[in-house]
C-alpha cells in the first residue's frame, strides 16, 4: 500500500483474514497490526506467540494488567521509564534467548511479565504479594 497523509512509509499486506483487521509489515520489516506498531520484527512476534503458548499451558493467572487507551493513546507505545521501575521493582530479568524489541518476556522465577506495545500484563502461578501489587499499580497508574 502506497503512503497516504497519515501513514508516510509503504506497507506490504502479510495476511488476508475474515478477522477486520489489516496486518503488514513496512520496508524496515517491522510488524503492524491496524497500523499499529506490534513490534521491529516479525520473528519477535513469532517468539512472542510461543511464548503465550508455553503460559497458556501452565498456571498462570494474570495478576496485573495495563492497557493504553486504543482510542486516545492512539499510535502510542507503554512507557519505557515506567516498565523500568517495574523491572526494578520486581527484579525482573529478560527471559533467555527472547529478542531485544517492543515485545518483551521478563521474569524473576515467580512472576513472568508479558509487555508489548500497547500493554504490560503481570503473571503468576503463586500470587502476588499486596505490596508488590501497590507497587505496581503505583507505577501504572493513570496522571
Amino acid at each position: 500500500m502506497e503512503p497516504e497523509d497519515d501513514i508516510v512509509i509503504r506497507h506490504f499486506n502479510c495476511a488476508d483474514t475474515l478477522y477486520q483487521e489489516i496486518f503488514s509489515i513496512d520496508e524496515q520489516g517491522r510488524y503492524y497490526e491496524g497500523y499499529d506498531l506490534k513490534c521491529n520484527n516479525f520473528e519477535t512476534h513469532i517468539e512472542s506467540s510461543a511464548m503465550l503458548n508455553q503460559v497458556n499451558k501452565g498456571k498462570w493467572q494474570t495478576v496485573f494488567k495495563y492497557e493504553l487507551d486504543a482510542y486516545r493513546d492512539y499510535y502510542e507505545i507503554v512507557d519505557e521509564n515506567k516498565y523500568g521501575e517495574l523491572v526494578k521493582l520486581l527484579g525482573l530479568k529478560k527471559v533467555e534467548d527472547f529478542p531485544e524489541d517492543i515485545i518483551s518476556w521478563d521474569t524473576n522465577g515467580e512472576i513472568l511479565v508479558w509487555k508489548r506495545a500497547d500493554s504490560v500484563v503481570v503473571l503468576s502461578e503463586n500470587g502476588i504479594k499486596p505490596r508488590e501489587l501497590e507497587g505496581i499499580k503505583e507505577i501504572f497508574q493513570e496522571e
